[in-house]
């Protein structure tokens, strides 16, 4: 029997990696390193409450007038974020200070904190871990694998600083992208990147839901193993999956674009964004769509396979149904995909 390939791909913020602290107490922090709203007397203009409302102003008003950081007028991440930067700070100054020019460092200063691991936390027990078992799924000679080829890719709703953050955990990250031309097969699996190709809004000129970011991740991974351009992935015995936080963004995204999404939400967000949770292995309707939830968790995935799950749930067996895997964490996603059950 031939074996499978799988492209797997996840999302970077709020997956991978999230902030140490949240965004206004980092921004504050750094702020008040450079003097900005601190009073004569020493004490606070303003706190990590007010940095966070006057944040989520600035950034909602930039993306509307610079969608996807600017990238329709040439404007680039780090002049978006420059601008954000900007507008959050200046309207809690006092009056008399606003004309004046934040710290000329204050911008660099976050962007750079914002750029690696000074700025994010990763997930237990550590992206270098996790990937390496990952890895494990194609390379390890000591078990047989159900896939033949393994390709790990990131889709992202960011800008160009993910590789950068994702290499700061110690990650081996391929300086693959789309737009930036091809490359050859991946090298001996000891010595393979982590992750194979970054796919990124601002380089795509699409973000997630749009089918057309997982279309451009899809065009990158049959770059990497030499498919043809007019090839399908379906042709090829593939098995597609993305990883996500965000319901909207990468479940119906990755839905819509015929892959597999993992859905892993944040402990305190088990609503999913204003969606009802259905029970372990139940059915329910998104937009028309009929949708398999198998839900993952350190207790059960002992008792099912990946193998199990697309087989219960392929076309043949009911064309109108869409399969959910939601998991509890990436580390029993991990687990599960490697068959490291305990």
């Amino acid at each position: 029997m031939t074996k499978r390939n799988l492209l797997i791909c996840f999302d970077a913020f709020g997956t991978l990696f999230k902030p140490k602290r949240s965004v206004e107490e980092q921004y504050t922090l750094v702020a008040h390193k450079f003097g900005v709203g601190i009073n004569p007397d020493g004490t606070n203009h303003f706190n990590s409450a007010d940095v966070r409302s006057s944040f989520r102003a600035a950034f909602k008003s930039s993306a509307k007038e610079y969608p996807n950081y600017g990238r329709a007028v040439g404007m680039g991440a780090t002049a978006w974020w420059t601008k954000v930067i900007t507008d959050t700070f200046t309207p809690l100054l006092p009056q008399s200070q606003q004309r004046t020019p934040l710290p000329a460092g204050l911008a660099p200063a976050l962007l750079h904190r914002f750029s690696s691991a000074d700025g994010y936390q990763e997930p237990s027990p550590g992206l270098r871990t996790l990937f390496h078992r990952l890895r494990s799924i194609s390379s390890d000679s000591t078990k047989a694998s159900p896939f033949d080829q393994v390709i790990v890719g990131a889709i992202t709703n960011s800008d160009d600083r993910v590789p950068d953050i994702l290499t700061s955990f110690g990650l081996r990250v391929s300086p693959l992208r789309f737009g930036t031309g091809s490359r050859e097969a991946r090298e001996d699996p000891r010595t393979a990147d982590d992750i194979d190709f970054t796919c990124i809004s601002y380089d795509v000129g699409h973000e997630k839901p749009d089918t057309n970011i997982f279309e451009a991740a899809e065009g990158l991974a049959k770059g990497l193993t030499g498919l043809k351009k007019t090839a399908t992935m379906e042709s090829s015995n593939w098995v597609k999956i993305h990883v996500g936080d965000e319901y909207k963004h990468d479940v119906e995204g990755a839905l819509g674009a015929g892959w597999i999404p993992v859905w892993i939400p944040e402990m305190d967000d088990q609503t999913g964004q204003g969606y009802k949770v259905p029970r372990p292995d139940s059915h329910y309707d998104v937009e028309g769509k009929d949708i398999d939830v198998v839900s993952l968790d350190a207790s059960s995935i002992a008792g099912i396979s990946l193998e199990d799950v697309l087989r219960d749930n392929s076309p043949s067996h009911d064309e109108s149904k869409k399969l959910v895997i939601k998991c509890t964490s990436l580390e029993v996603l991990v687990d599960w995909l490697s068959e490291r059950t305990k």
